[in-house]
């Protein structure tokens, strides 16, 4: 029975299909049950890579045309890739035993970091191939075969795995292992045959080549060379006196290397030129005691600072209201979905119309989730779920009264931030109250109505219409006046000027949407009370994070959306905010971190003896919070 063939062609209508769209058509011809895939390709990444799908079935994929990175990235023991032609940069990246043959030459970069499988490449390949691979015992080394020659900085920080390296027509003919080959090699081994101009001897020593490893490279380059079709070249190549092996040193021939002694050098290069009567001597009076080599204390550059809540998540940022998103998600995650729910009502009197039904969800727009392709949590549906929140504890009255003229968005979101800071408050509105939201039909309308019903709970509302003649009336009983009447507010201000005691909000300054409008009541309720009780105006809000500082490798990149609200919570990534994962007290090279247990929260600390200012911390906090900042203590 023939075996089904399954091509794939990276171009339609013209137009070259993206690296993202080619893995999902080969993902799906896999789980479709072909096993033999021919890949027309335009330049698209990663082809090869991941078909796990297959199981242990093999799979056969060839390539033609123009592959680009990472061809065979991540391959699986399953796999037989064939390049029908030269290859890009990264060909075998993170390979974990897929058989991988080029037919011609191949970037830089081959075989990076691979821990399994074979790479066979019928020419020469470009700087760095074989670089960090390593060798898990319960499996065979990862083997990079090469005709030719390789390029520059070879075998970098090589731990395990075998090359080989024929030396057969190579670019270089002076030269097969190019330039400074080896450097940091701890493990493996390197057959190669040709001329060189030295590997890194600090690393690795070339060693006569022993019968065993005489009987393997033999049995297993008629392997290599019938892959690559070049089966002629054996009696060429199967030359013992032409091959030669370099191997890594070991732990003991690196500590036999001599090292000059701190002291000596002290002596002979620091006090000579910094001493008296030295270059600088005379001219600098500082302290020259020894320091640690890796200092700590005040000797740090930088310094890590646990900056949990110094700054503002970009959902955060972006509301118009200042919903803390990130914060309602960790108390979901915490188990507290009450608490979730009802913390939106301390920024807005509508947390399931807007937030639920017509705000764009500037949060979600904003997520930095979205900066590595990820979807953000779903905001509208923690919006509607807000139709439970329970109404916050209202502080006892401060004796100050203020009146807002406007039943709509802005002025009902004036009247209860008000409210919510002890004043007394009352809503003149001779309509519908609501505003713009009168329009709103179905669910929104419902959720709207819902919002009314909890604001009526708090806000007493007044039905008489006021006109300019009634503003005076109102200052006399009222402390402030807050006009919030829309388009018409100027005639109901006669002409008046905005000051104290008078205030104004929403679109009796500027047209507005209806989260702007939220969220100007808000700001406005701040100045009002600030007015009020004789202080500045509120400052500003804090810097927001930035989104380079949050971490988002540690998610899934295949979620597509969430089912419940427990799962959006999890893929929040609490931006500036700690998860208390400990990942940094785990990750700290000098256990200088440790975490503090206040009430109900915590707080992470650096000890200054310990810690060497290196960033770790900083580097894996999937938050954001850790932050490394110049050690400003004097010197």
């Amino acid at each position: 029975m023939t075996e089904k063939v399954c091509r794939i062609v990276g171009m339609e209508n013209g137009r070259r299909l993206d690296s993202r769209v080619l893995e999902e058509k080969i993902q799906a011809a896999v789980a479709a049950g072909y096993r033999h895939l021919e890949i027309e390709a335009y330049g698209q990444h990663g082809i090869g890579g991941r078909l796990w799908r297959a199981g242990e079935e093999k799979i056969l994929v060839r390539i033609y045309g123009s592959p680009g990175q990472r061809v065979g990235a991540m391959g699986f023991p399953n796999t037989r890739i064939e390049v029908m032609g030269p290859a890009s940069d990264d060909v075998g990246w993170l390979n974990v035993g897929a058989e991988i043959i080029v037919h011609g030459h191949a970037a830089n970069g081959v075989g990076n970091a691979m821990a399994q499988g074979k790479i066979y490449v019928a020419g020469s390949i470009g700087a760095r191939g074989m670089t960090m691979t390593k060798h898990n015992p319960r499996f065979d080394p990862p083997e990079l075969w090469v005709l030719g020659s390789v390029g520059d900085y070879f075998a970098e920080f090589m731990a395990g795995g075998i090359a080989v390296i024929c030396g057969y027509q190579p670019q270089n003919p002076e030269n097969v292992l190019g330039f400074r080959p080896c450097v940091g090699m701890v493990g493996g081994k390197i057959f190669f045959r040709g001329p060189h101009q030295g590997i890194s001897q600090a690393d690795a020593r070339i060693v006569p080549l022993g019968d065993a490893d005489w009987e393997w490279l033999e049995a297993n380059l008629r392997r290599f060379l019938e892959n690559i079709q070049r089966p002629e070249l054996y009696p060429l190549l199967a030359r013992r006196e032409e091959w030669q092996l370099i191997v890594a040193l070991s732990p003991q021939e690196r500590r036999s290397r001599p090292r000059r002694p701190m002291s000596d050098f002290r002596e002979k290069v620091w006090d000579e030129e910094l001493g008296e009567g030295g270059l600088l001597g005379d001219l600098i009076k500082v302290e020259r005691q020894p320091i640690p080599v890796i200092a700590t204390g005040k000797w740090r550059r930088f310094v890590p600072v646990w900056a949990n809540h110094s700054y503002l998540p970009p959902c955060q940022a972006a509301c118009p209201t200042g919903i803390p998103v990130a914060e309602r998600w960790q108390l979901l995650r915490e188990g507290k979905k009450e608490e979730a729910l009802s913390l939106a009502l301390y920024f807005t009197p509508f947390p399931a119309t807007v937030c639920g039904y017509l705000c764009p969800n500037f949060c979600m727009r904003a997520c930095t989730r979205k900066v590595g392709g990820l979807v953000p949590p779903d905001m509208k549906q923690l919006g509607k779920e807000s139709l439970k929140a329970s109404l916050p504890p209202l502080p006892p009255p401060t004796g100050r009264r203020v009146a807002v003229v406007g039943g709509g968005p802005a002025g009902i979101a004036a009247a209860w931030h008000l409210r919510l800071m002890g004043h007394e408050v009352r809503i003149f509105e001779k309509g519908e109250l609501g505003g713009k939201l009168g329009h709103l039909k179905g669910e929104a309308r419902q959720a709207m109505e819902a919002d009314l019903a909890r604001v009526r709970q708090v806000l007493p509302i007044d039905h008489r219409e006021v006109q300019p003649e009634h503003l005076a009336e109102l200052l006399k009983e009222y402390e402030a006046v807050v006009v919030a009447t829309g388009k018409d507010g100027a005639s109901l201000l006669g002409g008046r000027k905005i000051e104290p005691p008078i205030f104004a909000v929403g679109e009796v300054l500027a047209p507005a949407g209806i989260p702007a409008l939220v969220g100007q009541g808000r700001q406005v309720a701040k100045i009002v009370a600030a007015w009020l009780s004789g202080s500045n105006p509120p400052e500003g809000p804090k810097p927001t994070l930035e989104l380079r500082r949050v971490k988002l490798a540690y998610f899934h990149p295949d979620r597509t959306g969430f089912c419940t609200l427990e799962e959006s919570a999890s893929a929040c990534a609490s931006c500036g905010i700690c998860r208390d994962c400990g990942i940094c007290l785990n990750i700290c090279p000098q256990q200088a971190i440790t975490r503090h247990q206040e009430g109900n929260g915590w707080r992470y600390e650096a000890d200054p003896q310990r810690c060497i200012g290196c960033g770790f911390c900083a580097d894996a906090c999937p938050c954001g919070v850790w932050e490394l900042r110049p050690n400003q203590e004097p010197v």
